[in-house]
């Protein structure tokens, strides 16, 4: 394999050289102001493969100010289907706000679990903002094996 498009990931040593879909998280809308833990969005895998990564964004915002406000008032959750949650506070699930693991516009947090066709995992998203409701944008980099 060509060691500059191949990175080694997952306890089984299995090798991924891309992504080879973009699965979008479907059913976002706009959050209302101050939601502490509203309903969970599933996600449905349609193959076996390794999700590579997590973007999170606010979408439709017109102003840099209000994109920087939205991505520190939206938060997300994440239930990975038989793995305990990904977002943790140490001792039970929590939500971590989009800008401390995505700082600028276009990055994309790696996270590389394994999944299995039609493992279901469950996304949640809060706005903390006290008076906005902003509508968030999420999808994950899935390398089909």
């Amino acid at each position: 394999m060509d060691k500059q498009k191949t990175t080694t990931l997952g306890a089984a040593g299995s090798h991924f050289s891309r992504v080879t879909r973009v699965v979008h998280v479907q059913g976002l809308a706009s959050v209302p102001a101050a939601t502490p833990s509203p309903a969970a969005l599933p996600v449905t895998w349609p193959n076996s493969g390794v999700v590579l990564w997590i973007l999170a964004a606010p979408a439709n915002v017109s102003t840099a100010d209000s994109w920087y406000a939205a991505m520190s008032s939206l938060g997300f959750r994440l239930n990975v289907q038989g793995q305990s949650e990904f977002v943790t506070n140490g001792a039970a699930a929590d939500y971590v706000q989009f800008g401390s693991i995505m700082p600028s516009s276009g990055f994309r947090f790696p996270i590389n679990l394994e999944v299995k066709q039609n493992d279901i995992w469950q996304v949640y998203i809060r706005n903390t903002h006290p008076s906005n409701a902003y509508t968030p944008d999420v999808a994950f980099g899935f390398a089909e094996i």
